[in-house]
């Protein structure tokens, strides 16, 4: 079965970003899988900016998705527990509604080459991400207490550029078992 992997696209040099995300929130809870420590809904300010571009995936910390991406995800998951985040810009009284997604997380050990360090370590690599996963997935992270790797389906991948969602780097897995 065929994967990707999401990461956001920094070639959106305008993506919205946050300024107060660590003050508002202990984002170690998100890392330890303890969302019922995060609140329902937070308010995070980000930089000013009058040429903000809407993205749909944002990676600053902790990941944060657009209500285009989860909408998306619920038709092919929907076990899934979302935090509300508002990003606000102060200057501008720009606000957009995200959400911290609490997706089925695996261990490393799925991974089978690269390792997660050089996975997480940002270098580019044109060889494909291969996993061996226990079953298949609509969507998963392998992550922890200081990375989150983002993994979809192929189907899902799909719909969510059918329907327009921007500002994602995609990287090619596939699943060796699948």
């Amino acid at each position: 079965m065929r994967y990707y992997r999401i990461q956001q696209n920094k070639e959106y040099a305008n993506a919205p970003r946050t300024s107060d995300m660590n003050e508002k929130l202990d984002t170690k809870n998100f890392y330890l899988n303890r969302s019922y420590n995060i609140p329902l809904r937070t308010v995070i300010n980000i930089h000013p900016n009058r040429n903000i571009s809407r993205v749909d995936f944002l990676y600053q910390t902790i990941p944060l998705i657009s209500s285009r991406i989860k909408d998306v995800i619920e038709r092919f998951e929907n076990g899934v527990i979302y935090k509300e985040v508002v990003l606000f810009d102060p200057e501008t009284t720009w606000n957009q509604m995200y959400y911290i997604p609490f997706f089925y997380r695996l261990s490393s050990d799925v991974l089978l080459s690269p390792s997660i360090r050089e996975l997480s370590s940002g270098r580019e690599s044109t060889d494909p991400i291969k996993l061996k996963l226990p079953h298949t997935l609509p969507v998963f992270c392998i992550s922890n207490r200081s990375s989150y790797n983002l993994f979809m389906r192929i189907d899902l991948t799909e719909s969510l550029l059918r329907n327009g969602a921007r500002g994602l780097k995609l990287s090619e897995a596939n699943d060796l078992e699948g």
